[in-house]
Protein backbone atom coordinates (compact mmCIF):
# COMPACT_ATOMS: atom_id res chain seq x y z
CA UNK A 1 0.00 0.00 0.00
CA UNK A 2 1.40 3.26 -0.99
CA UNK A 3 0.06 6.64 0.65
CA UNK A 4 0.65 10.06 -1.59
CA UNK A 5 0.67 12.69 0.47
CA UNK A 6 0.36 16.48 -0.86
CA UNK A 7 0.67 19.23 1.69
CA UNK A 8 -0.98 23.22 1.00
CA UNK A 9 -1.40 26.22 2.43
CA UNK A 10 -3.92 29.29 2.22
CA UNK A 11 -5.22 32.34 3.78
CA UNK A 12 -7.88 31.94 6.15
CA UNK A 13 -10.11 34.15 3.59
CA UNK A 14 -9.75 31.39 0.92
CA UNK A 15 -9.73 28.14 2.81
CA UNK A 16 -13.58 27.57 3.13
CA UNK A 17 -13.76 28.03 -0.65
CA UNK A 18 -10.71 26.18 -0.97
CA UNK A 19 -12.72 23.03 0.53
CA UNK A 20 -15.77 23.61 -0.96
CA UNK A 21 -13.80 23.11 -4.89
CA UNK A 22 -11.57 20.09 -3.49
CA UNK A 23 -14.52 17.92 -1.42
CA UNK A 24 -17.19 18.98 -4.03
CA UNK A 25 -14.81 19.16 -7.57
CA UNK A 26 -11.51 17.94 -7.08
CA UNK A 27 -12.09 15.07 -5.09
CA UNK A 28 -15.48 13.78 -7.05
CA UNK A 29 -13.24 13.82 -10.15
CA UNK A 30 -10.49 12.10 -9.52
CA UNK A 31 -12.94 8.88 -7.93
CA UNK A 32 -14.38 8.99 -11.32
CA UNK A 33 -11.73 7.99 -12.90
CA UNK A 34 -11.94 4.60 -11.18
CA UNK A 35 -8.35 4.18 -11.38
CA UNK A 36 -6.94 0.46 -11.03
CA UNK A 37 -5.47 0.51 -7.55
CA UNK A 38 -7.11 3.53 -6.42
CA UNK A 39 -8.03 2.95 -2.75
CA UNK A 40 -9.39 6.66 -1.26
CA UNK A 41 -8.52 9.58 -0.62
CA UNK A 42 -8.88 12.09 2.59
CA UNK A 43 -8.41 15.46 3.28
CA UNK A 44 -7.09 17.46 6.28
CA UNK A 45 -7.57 20.54 7.42
CA UNK A 46 -5.49 22.40 10.32
CA UNK A 47 -5.92 25.95 11.12
CA UNK A 48 -2.71 27.65 12.06
CA UNK A 49 -1.88 31.40 13.65
CA UNK A 50 -1.91 32.66 10.37
CA UNK A 51 -2.75 30.41 7.49
CA UNK A 52 -4.97 27.32 6.91
CA UNK A 53 -2.97 24.31 5.85
CA UNK A 54 -4.56 21.24 3.91
CA UNK A 55 -2.85 18.03 3.61
CA UNK A 56 -4.90 14.99 1.21
CA UNK A 57 -3.62 11.00 1.56
CA UNK A 58 -4.56 9.16 -1.63
CA UNK A 59 -4.36 5.36 -0.73
CA UNK A 60 -2.96 3.01 -3.49
CA UNK A 61 -2.38 -0.12 -4.09
CA UNK A 62 1.05 -0.08 -5.99
CA UNK A 63 3.78 2.58 -7.80
CA UNK A 64 1.75 1.55 -10.91
CA UNK A 65 -1.55 2.80 -9.24
CA UNK A 66 0.05 6.00 -8.49
CA UNK A 67 1.66 6.12 -12.18
CA UNK A 68 -1.95 4.97 -13.63
CA UNK A 69 -3.48 8.45 -11.66
CA UNK A 70 -0.02 10.85 -12.87
CA UNK A 71 2.04 9.12 -15.16
CA UNK A 72 5.41 9.01 -15.18
CA UNK A 73 5.82 12.27 -13.52
CA UNK A 74 3.96 10.84 -9.95
CA UNK A 75 6.32 12.61 -8.29
CA UNK A 76 4.61 16.40 -9.46
CA UNK A 77 2.09 17.54 -7.42
CA UNK A 78 -1.31 17.44 -9.04
CA UNK A 79 -3.14 20.89 -8.50
CA UNK A 80 -6.35 21.28 -11.15
CA UNK A 81 -6.35 24.70 -12.36
CA UNK A 82 -9.75 24.89 -10.20
CA UNK A 83 -8.01 24.33 -6.82
CA UNK A 84 -4.99 26.71 -7.87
Amino acid sequence: MICRVWRGWTTRDNADAYERIVRGEVIPGIEARRIPGFRSIDLVRRERDHDVEFMTLMWFDTLDSVKGFMGEGYETAHVPPQAQ
